[in-house]
């Protein structure tokens, strides 16, 4: 539309142009039109050949010559460009860089064509009818008394007719040049609780910054995409504007929860995190399908993210066919539970159980657990993954040896464990890992070096011999520590002398009663309770939390 105004209109374009010479001061100024009820100013650059130099030039070159505001109580319809002067009433266009609305800025045509055509007979012709001079154009002055009000220059001008159409064609044009397309971002939602990461999609190569709330951020290219790490703000809408595209941010207040879930002689845990996912770590045993659905129930959990399955062990991924089958225990049924993705220690198709048949059956596009996986880090919060398969990330695998079996053909070792971070809070869940205990590989032993002392530790095989070493508890030495087991079972879980060793460091706390029938007596620690039933973990901001067990908590 631009090419076509410039080669039809171009004597008028150049009209507007010996009007801005006329301006000895050669400095930026507006012509505003004589249509009062449209109230508008279209600002050029005052020099001739730089304004044709840059018109030819991509539109964001135009946001920083050219812009289109309106003047009057309703504010701006596309704000300010670098570089607009202020008026004589001190008062400059309030948003920076330009954004106008297409369907406005429309409206606005329509109504300032009609205008014209209603005014076109009142308006002076190009040449004086008495002198037959050219009318000498008065250099334009604003009115001291523009809000809410009309705007006019204190003289008519001629030619004025001639220009304005002109002038209106332009400013559509440059509406599309000011308006800024959507920006495709990751999630528009964001928690108040720490900095969030953004993956940005559909956007052109070579872009370094974004700006958010207008602060200047760098991005980091991710193949075709890009992410930025937006700051935490309070809760409220900001806009990120990267390039010529803008998209706006919602802040809420988010807060990360953490339910270890009693489902018996198992583990689930349902993570909430500050974003609002809804992630569950394991589901416990099949008997303790209908308890881990009522569980999601009281907490208002009716769908799930992300299931994580850490091994192929019955009393970790036997209730996930019983909650995605629902009450009538029948599946693609109304009340089958939704879980978005599935991940995996990688084991579910070499298992030859009917509990892992029944878990393939409902983990649909399940796929192996990676290092590389990254889920969303919404509001400071960030799960990773430190081992599965029998093997630790970054440290590699425990061969076969006359003491204990390879990690990579033991069935807990392999089992995948997470690393929960939020704004310097850390916890750990460890599924069944081993740490050497009863003739078992090390795998905490090859883990802990990578460690440092963490606020929650989710203990690995329900407080058995196999796990919670000596070493690792040291170096690990958690403030909390979670114990998921069922009453009496015939496991003895937890062991006596496990339990002691956490609570020398820490505070510990247990889903059920730990004197177990037929097994050795012991006291649970002074510090922490066992019975608790469902135990959470909260947190605001990651520097403090809290741990509530049967109705009463404790915040450290």
């Amino acid at each position: 539309m631009a090419g076509q105004v410039l080669h039809d209109r171009g004597m008028k374009v150049e009209g507007v142009l010996r009007l801005l010479d006329r301006d000895e001061r050669r400095e930026r100024t507006c012509v505003a039109e004589k249509i009062f009820s449209l109230r508008f100013c279209f600002c050029l650059p005052v020099d001739r050949k730089e304004f044709f130099k840059e018109f030819i030039k991509c539109p964001l070159t135009l946001q920083r010559l050219l812009c289109l505001w309106r003047l009057g109580s309703r504010g701006s319809l596309c704000s300010q460009c670098p570089g607009v002067p202020k008026g004589p009433t001190g008062i400059r266009p309030p948003i920076e860089p330009c954004r106008c609305s297409g369907d406005e800025s429309a409206s606005v045509l329509n109504h300032s064509i009609g205008t014209l055509d209603r005014r076109r007979n009142g308006l002076s012709s190009p040449r004086n009818k008495q002198s037959g001079k050219d009318e000498q154009f008065p250099k334009l002055q604003w009115s001291e008394e523009f809000h809410g009000r009309e705007v006019a220059p204190k003289a008519a001008y001629g030619q004025e007719m001639h220009m304005n159409r002109v002038i209106v064609m332009l400013s559509l044009w440059l509406v599309g040049a000011c308006s800024r397309s959507a920006l495709l971002v990751s999630v528009s939602v964001v928690p108040d609780s720490g900095p969030s990461l953004l993956r940005l999609t559909g956007l052109p190569p070579g872009i370094v910054f974004a700006s958010y709330d207008n602060e200047r951020l760098p991005l980091r290219p991710d193949g075709l995409n890009y992410r930025v790490q937006i700051p935490a703000r309070p809760p409220g809408q900001y806009l990120l504007v990267v390039d010529n595209f803008e998209a706006e941010i919602n802040v809420v207040s988010g807060r990360l929860r953490v339910h270890v879930l009693d489902v018996g002689q198992g583990d689930a845990t349902l993570i909430e995190t500050p974003g609002g996912q809804r992630i569950l770590v394991d589901s416990g045993a099949p008997e303790a399908a209908l308890g881990l659905r009522a569980a999601l129930a009281r907490y208002n959990v009716d769908s799930l993210d992300l299931a994580v399955a850490t091994h192929m062990d019955a009393d970790h991924i036997g209730g996930f066919s019983g909650l995605v089958a629902g009450a009538d225990e029948q599946l693609e049924t109304f009340d089958d539970f939704k879980v978005d993705s599935w991940l995996d220690s990688g084991d579910a198709e070499s298992c030859t159980s009917q509990v892992c048949a029944a878990y393939r059956t409902v983990a649909v596009g399940r796929r192996q657990i990676e290092a590389s996986d990254d889920f969303d880090r919404l509001g400071g919060f960030v799960l990773r993954t430190l081992a599965r398969g029998g093997e630790v990330f970054g440290a590699g695998t425990i061969p076969a040896s006359d003491d204990h079996p390879a990690s990579t053909s033991d069935d807990n070792a392999r089992s995948v464990v997470l690393s929960l971070e939020f704004n310097g809070f850390r916890m750990l869940l460890m599924g069944d890992l081993t740490g050497g205990g009863l003739g078992s590989p090390d795998m905490e032993g090859l883990l802990a070096p990578s460690l440092d002392r963490v606020n929650v530790l989710r203990t690995g095989h329900h407080g058995s011999r196999t796990s919670s070493s000596g070493p690792f508890v040291a170096a690990t030495s958690p403030q909390v520590s979670l114990l998921s087991y069922g009453e009496d079972n015939p496991h003895c879980h937890p062991v006596g002398e496990v339990v002691e060793r956490l609570g020398n460091v820490g505070w510990v706390y247990g889903t059920n009663p730990s004197q177990q029938a037929g097994c050795p007596n012991w006291e649970w620690p002074a510090r922490g309770s066992d019975d608790c039933g469902d135990i959470t973990i909260e947190s605001a901001r990651g520097s403090q939390f809290s741990v509530r067990c049967a109705g009463r908590e404790v915040t450290f």
